[in-house]
């Protein structure tokens, strides 16, 4: 398991298309935010689950 994902992992992971992605979750205040080395973004696999769970502990 990958620590660190880039855009288009985690659209895979959370079923949706990169352009999905941006606009739905990083704009979302409550998604969590990246990580950036160099120019590139990434996200911690383990915010993104937590977020994930979180949310469907709401449902």
């Amino acid at each position: 398991m990958k620590l660190l994902l880039r855009p288009e992992e985690c659209a895979t992971l959370l079923d949706c298309g990169k352009t999905k992605f941006y606009e739905d979750f990083v704009k979302n205040p409550t998604f969590p935010k990246p990580v950036i080395i160099g120019k590139t973004k990434f996200w911690k696999f383990v915010d993104i689950d937590e977020w994930v769970r979180g949310l469907k502990a709401s449902a």
